[in-house]
């Protein structure tokens, strides 16, 4: 009797999905393009390869205004939506202003908050553990950090015309170069062999390391 039963459903099944086709439809549903599991936003339109490597970041080929892409990384969660900067992946809310970014800043830091779209504002503890007003231009495209209760971008008082730094990364990347005095660029090769060009906002005062595709500073 269950056997029976199991074929009738499945029968209704069949005859319900052959029913849907000659009409144009299909029994599954088609799936849209925002539920593949990446987060939503309108870098979709210029970003390529999207992809999460972890569940703290995602990870895309963004084209800038020049045209060029760029390999770029925004930490996750976004509470609002996933855009692209002129190359830069960052986080913005549903009003288009970009939110508060992630960092190990926000340890040592209170009343975060972005101010015109391109200015993040905190008070941050200083050596003296004193609260001390800081301000940093937002997006970064790199970490950010605090130092002596200043908001910094990966590092401090960056002197002009940086030459091509030596690091392990040259074992797996090719091209480097170094443009807008403290950006260097390479196109460096992931884990499963494919090619994506790269940035890292220079010095770096560790190894210039190629991590999966990506140019990164280890300590």
């Amino acid at each position: 009797m269950i056997r029976a039963r199991r074929r009738s459903g499945f029968l209704v099944a069949s005859v319900a999905a052959a029913a849907l086709a000659a009409h144009g439809c299909s029994a599954v549903p088609d799936i849209l393009p925002e539920d593949d599991g990446l987060p939503r936003g309108s870098y979709r339109d210029t970003c390529k390869d999207p992809r999460m490597p972890d569940d703290r970041r995602l990870v895309a080929e963004c084209r800038n205004e020049a045209g060029e892409y760029f390999r770029t990384t925004v930490s996750l969660p976004c509470w609002g939506k996933v855009v692209n900067r002129d190359g830069w992946l960052v986080c913005d809310d549903d009003d288009g202003r970009i939110t508060v970014p992630d960092g190990p800043y926000r340890t040592q830091c209170r009343n975060e908050h972005v101010v015109d779209e391109t200015l993040l504002v905190a008070e941050c503890r200083d050596r003296r553990n004193r609260w001390v007003a800081s301000k940093l231009t937002v997006p970064c495209g790199d970490v950010i950090r605090v130092e002596d209760g200043q908001l910094v971008c990966g590092f401090i008082g960056a002197p002009e015309g940086f030459t091509v730094p030596r690091g392990s990364y040259r074992d797996s990347c090719t091209d480097p170069r170094v443009v807008q005095d403290d950006i260097l660029i390479a196109s460096c090769r992931d884990d499963d062999g494919r090619v994506f060009e790269t940035r890292l906002r220079l010095p770096c005062d560790g190894d210039v390391a190629n991590d999966g595709g990506d140019l990164v500073c280890r300590k």
